[in-house]
C-alpha cells in the first residue's frame, strides 16, 4: 500500500533482472527486503570506486 508498493516493485524488478544491491539514501524502506543488498551513498569510498 502507498509508497511501500513502489519499493516492492522496484525490488522485484532488481531481481527479476539479478540485481542483488540497491545504493540508495532511504535505506530503512529497504531494509525489509532480505534478498537485497542495501549500501547508503556515504558507505562507498573513493577507493572502492576505483577497484
Amino acid at each position: 500500500m502507498g509508497v511501500n508498493v513502489h519499493d516492492a516493485r522496484l525490488v522485484a524488478a532488481m531481481l527479476v533482472h539479478g540485481l542483488t544491491h540497491i545504493l540508495t539514501f532511504n535505506t530503512p524502506d529497504f531494509r525489509r527486503f532480505s534478498q537485497i543488498t542495501v549500501v547508503h551513498p556515504s558507505e562507498i569510498t573513493s577507493e572502492q570506486v576505483q577497484d
